[in-house]
């Protein structure tokens, strides 16, 4: 090998080494930045979807907000002992699996002998594009409160999250 080929791998080799002791060097005390960008496209839409009152009488309603995460209904009692049920489903929408949160509710007064069952959807997965099984809103007068409100409206909300499995 020549003198010259021998002292040409001799620098690369310093400067090889030069370049590990600096990498090492920064690695260790925390100076070393690598930058860059990156994008995460995820999206949960989840949409209230074929809400209805069972055998709906004329003043009671139930409706949907325009971001389709929000049911109001009003529902009408006539005697004690009545029970009224809501109905619905969840759609996504979206572009990301998603499990369900405890609902956000309005509940009737404390004392209006109204009681509310609301479907437990806790922990409950929708995937991208699939529907829930139908859910139930249960609204009763208590017979034991015979001047309870008549007429009950309330509202709830969907609470979730994304689902990664």
């Amino acid at each position: 090998m020549s003198k010259d080929r021998r002292k040409l791998y001799g620098i690369a080799g310093i400067f090889a080494l030069l370049l590990v002791v600096g990498v090492v060097y920064a690695a260790t005390t925390g100076t070393l930045f690598f930058n860059g960008t990156a994008g995460l496209n995820t999206n949960v839409r989840l949409n209230i979807v074929d809400e209805a009152i069972t055998d709906p009488k004329q003043d009671e309603s139930v409706s949907v907000n325009a971001a389709k995460d929000t049911l109001t209904f009003t529902v009408h009692l006539d005697n004690p002992g009545d029970t009224r049920y809501v109905k619905f489903k969840i759609n996504n929408a979206g572009n990301t699996d998603a499990i369900l949160g405890t609902l956000s509710t309005t509940p009737p007064a404390a004392a209006s002998g109204v009681t509310v069952n609301w479907p437990s959807l806790d922990g409950v997965i929708i995937n991208t594009g699939d529907t829930s099984t139908e859910y139930t809103v249960e609204v009763h007068w208590n017979p034991s409160y015979p001047n309870a409100t008549q007429d009950v409206s309330l509202s709830a909300s969907i609470n979730y999250q994304q689902h990664a499995p």
